[in-house]
């Protein structure tokens, strides 16, 4: 054992080297790891996700790193698809059995027999916000997770740039790799015309952060960028210095791929992260040095692998200039702190950003200040470390029913990914406050951490807490007061750093059957096995995002985006859609609401369903590309609705007792599925209601060409 002294100017600096040792040692360890590990032909994986569409984006990813690849779906339980995946990597014949556990313990009803999530909090997994999917490795009766996914096909700009924040942050800090997809880009839709409105596009310090929450943990986390459908630098002339060279679907493939087969990613995470920072540099050519970090800081924070934070107070030459409307103030107090904030801050990569740094020259000037505009809180103001730097957030935060703000969950992870955990925060919070939490935070501060997902990020990130804010349902009509946070932040951030995240491997029988096992079985019977399988032309299961709807015709595929929750006239977004050719004179869309049970299907649903399409049919598609093909392109012609059948339906979990006429008298819809576990083996039976002659053709369609070793189907014509 040797002893070796480490000099540095100060804790953080010297904690680095700590870590990169640390990273170093650990890289040795997954080397030996995956001598031992990368032999035997078939290797078994869950895929944990929010919904069975985002364990099959995982699938996708993993065929499209192999060649000769082929495919086959079975069901390990009722609850999860299985699918043996064969192919070749790097000349070597490879076989993956994936196990698809949609639904995962996200919610009260306790789905597993277990918490894929318990090892990530356990490591130092310190929010609740989790991933869209985790990857797992089987082996021996426990399952190594090996990273996290996170998708998103929203627009990203705004606040909603950093809503996932939280989520990359917490589960990087616990040792588990994190990618964050983000289909680039989106175009905002005028509401009723569905006219593109300008591109925007997030603050480029949103990617950064990933980069240097890399470099800083010694734990990879990276935004991965993949092309989106409306990526048409023909529809703004903004994205034409954009390299289609920083997409990087075949690098995460790879990456996924590798991790998979417990081989080193070093080179290939240097790649994302690389291609991750040329983004940054794109969103940044044209900063106004005034305002934003412009393209060359970036390169020089990228270079020397500066702590954000640490950078800004040093070359900011601009303050934090969130702006606060009056008519939000709860007092005359709330708009000159904004003000006193504009004055002694740094802004930390954009004045735009609701945050920024007092250098600790200036923290005794900002306190007099604060003193004088809050008397009252002279005590409490004097707990705060004048020696340090002083990171201000300015949060509105609740609703004026006093919810959260989703999006505002992120605003500190943010700022943990940009600097530190380390760094002094105080979080101003000026947005309406229940009085029930009041009290909490007053009391039971880590109760009300964990209630509420956005105190979670206050509570967990901000040595201190200035709120001066409305009070819902109190006594008093506002609060203003400063928490001292330090111990809360402390503990709540307490955790010990494991080698491996490991935990007994999950049984793939769920304790209930849910409406995500409906979509399950749904999503297999109508679009993955069997002879006469349709077109998915969209799944939207419990948790999905809405990213779009495709109709197909003989030579096209036609895809609408941004998709609006309900349309005019009452119309109601689908959850699947399936389309058939040659089971009449002309294409069957197939329109189906799924549910828990069958009495949940909404009055007139099924009509409400295909005035759903047939109203966004009205619309020209937002992007179009012959069938087969993978590059878009923009349409400009309608798609006729009147070329297509409808038939609307409705699937739940059939009971024994259901009553089959008052769930159609009150569904309104043409067909009805009821999908129930079978008990033999792990197949499915499906029960089909037709009520009218096109909902006959497709049931006996259906019914003829299901897949019988998983799916028992009767069909009754009513």
């Amino acid at each position: 054992m040797g002893e070796y002294h480490i000099h540095g100017n100060s804790i953080i600096k010297c904690e680095r080297i700590v870590d990169y040792v640390k990273a170093w040692l650990g890289n040795i360890s997954n080397i030996l790891r995956c001598l031992l590990r990368n032999r035997g032909s078939i290797g078994e994986y869950h895929i944990h996700g929010d919904n069975i569409i985002e364990c099959e984006r995982i699938v996708d990813y993993v065929k499209a790193g192999l060649t000769n690849v082929s495919t086959k779906y079975g069901f390990r339980s009722p609850a999860c698809v299985e699918v043996l995946i064969k192919g070749i990597y790097q000349g070597e014949k490879r076989c993956f059995k994936m196990v698809l556990f949609p639904g995962f313990n996200k919610t009260s009803l306790s789905r597993w027999n277990d918490d894929i999530y318990s090892p990530i909090k356990e490591a130092g997994g310190f929010l609740d916000e989790t991933p869209d999917a985790v990857i797992s490795y089987v082996k021996d009766g426990y399952e190594e997770i090996l990273l996290a996914v996170e998708f998103c096909s929203a627009l990203q700009a705004g606040n909603q740039a950093w809503q996932r924040s939280g989520r990359a942050a917490s589960t990087a800090r616990s040792g588990c790799p994190y990618l964050y997809i983000v289909d680039f880009l989106k175009f905002e839709l005028d509401t009723n015309t569905r006219k593109r409105k300008n591109v925007r596009y997030p603050n480029p310090a949103i990617p950064y952060s990933y980069i240097n929450y890399s470099f800083e943990g010694g734990i990879f986390c990276s935004q991965v960028y993949v092309k989106a459908e409306e990526f048409q630098p023909s529809l703004d002339s903004r994205l034409s210095g954009f390299d289609e060279d920083y997409f990087a679907e075949s690098e995460l493939s790879e990456y996924i791929v590798r991790k998979m087969l417990f081989l080193n990613t070093d080179a290939i995470e240097n790649a994302l992260l690389e291609k991750c920072f040329n983004v940054v540099k794109f969103l940044s050519r044209d900063a106004n040095a005034r305002k934003n970090f412009t393209e060359r800081d970036w390169q020089n924070i990228f270079e020397k692998k500066e702590d954000v934070v640490e950078y800004s107070i040093v070359k900011s030459k601009f303050s934090c200039s969130k702006s606060i409307a009056q008519k939000s103030a709860a007092t005359n107090s709330v708009v000159p702190f904004k003000d006193l904030v504009k004055k002694y801050s740094r802004g930390i990569g954009s004045q735009d950003l609701p945050m920024g740094v007092v250098p600790s020259p200036d923290v005794a000037s900002f306190l007099n200040n604060l003193r004088i505009l809050y008397p009252s809180l002279i005590s409490k103001i004097n707990q705060i470390d004048v020696d340090k730097d002083l990171i201000v957030v300015l949060i509105k935060g609740f609703k004026p029913r006093g919810d959260d703000n989703r999006p505002d969950r992120g605003l500190l992870p943010l700022i943990a990914m940009l600097g530190s955990f380390e760094h002094q925060v105080i979080t101003f919070l000026y947005g309406p406050i229940l009085n029930g939490n009041l009290n909490l935070l007053r009391s039971a501060p880590i109760d009300l951490a964990n209630r509420n997902g956005l105190w979670k990020s206050i509570i967990s990130l901000s040595d201190f807490i200035l709120l001066d804010a409305p009070v819902l349902g109190g006594s008093k009509d506002v609060i203003t007061t400063l928490v001292d946070n330090k111990k809360n932040k402390e503990k709540l951030l307490a955790y010990k750093s494991k080698d491996r995240l490991v935990l007994r491997s999950i049984d793939p029988t769920p304790r209930c059957i849910q409406e995500d096992d409906a979509d399950t079985a749904l999503h297999v019977l109508l679009s993955k096995t069997g002879t006469g399988a349709g077109f998915e032309c969209m799944c939207n299961p419990p948790g999905g995002d809405w990213s779009g709807m495709s109709i197909f015709s003989s030579l096209h595929e036609y895809r609408w985006l941004s998709l609006p929750r309900v349309s005019h006239g009452d119309g109601k977004r689908p959850d699947h859609i399936t389309e058939y050719f040659g089971i009449a004179d002309k294409p069957l869309l197939l329109v189906t609401e799924s549910k828990g049970k069958g009495a949940d299907l909404e009055p007139n649903v099924g009509n409400r369903l295909i005035v759903y399409v047939e109203w966004l049919m009205n619309f020209v598609p937002s992007v179009k590309r012959k069938r087969g093909a993978s590059d878009w392109t923009v349409p400009n012609k309608k798609v006729i609705s009147s070329d297509y059948y409808f038939v609307s339906a409705g699937a739940y979990i059939e009971k024994s007792d259901d009553d089959i006429e008052n769930i159609h008298s009150l569904s309104c819809c043409d067909l009805l599925f009821g999908v129930s576990p079978s008990g033999v083996g792990n197949s499915w039976n499906v029960s089909l209601y037709a009520f009218t002659d096109m909902a006959s053709l497709v049931a006996n369609h259906i019914a003829s060409t299901a897949d019988t070793t998983l799916f028992r189907v009767k069909y009754a014509k009513n």
